[in-house]
């Protein structure tokens, strides 16, 4: 699994995920957020177009950004699920609690 962390204003940054995230990568997603979800950025877009798998490892870190957001009046903004991934999203009832928007540009907008 590998991740890119862009600050695209001091309030968003941009997180792109690739690859699988499972029980052992997941841990490394979580550091890798570490510092960003420290800062003063109250929304996320997270583009998970590259994501083939995403187990409740995975799903448990992105509810993690999405309540650390909230408590700051922030969201997380997720697109780009694989309909594999959206599965796992749906059957978790997570696609109700996530923000999951179609496009990028939706995502980043306001």
């Amino acid at each position: 699994m590998n991740v890119s962390i862009s600050t695209d204003t001091p309030e968003r940054c941009t997180v792109r995920v690739q690859g699988e995230v499972d029980a052992y990568t997941a841990v490394d997603l979580e550091k890798a957020l570490a510092g960003p979800l420290e800062s003063k950025a109250t929304r996320f877009v997270v583009d998970l177009s590259r994501v083939t798998y995403l187990s409740s490892a995975g799903l448990r870190v992105l509810l993690h950004v999405h309540q650390v957001l909230e408590k700051r009046g922030g969201q997380a903004r997720l697109f780009g699920l694989v309909p594999p991934v959206r599965k796992v999203f749906e059957m978790a009832g997570f696609d109700r609690v996530l923000r999951i928007v179609g496009s990028s540009e939706e995502a980043a907008g306001d």
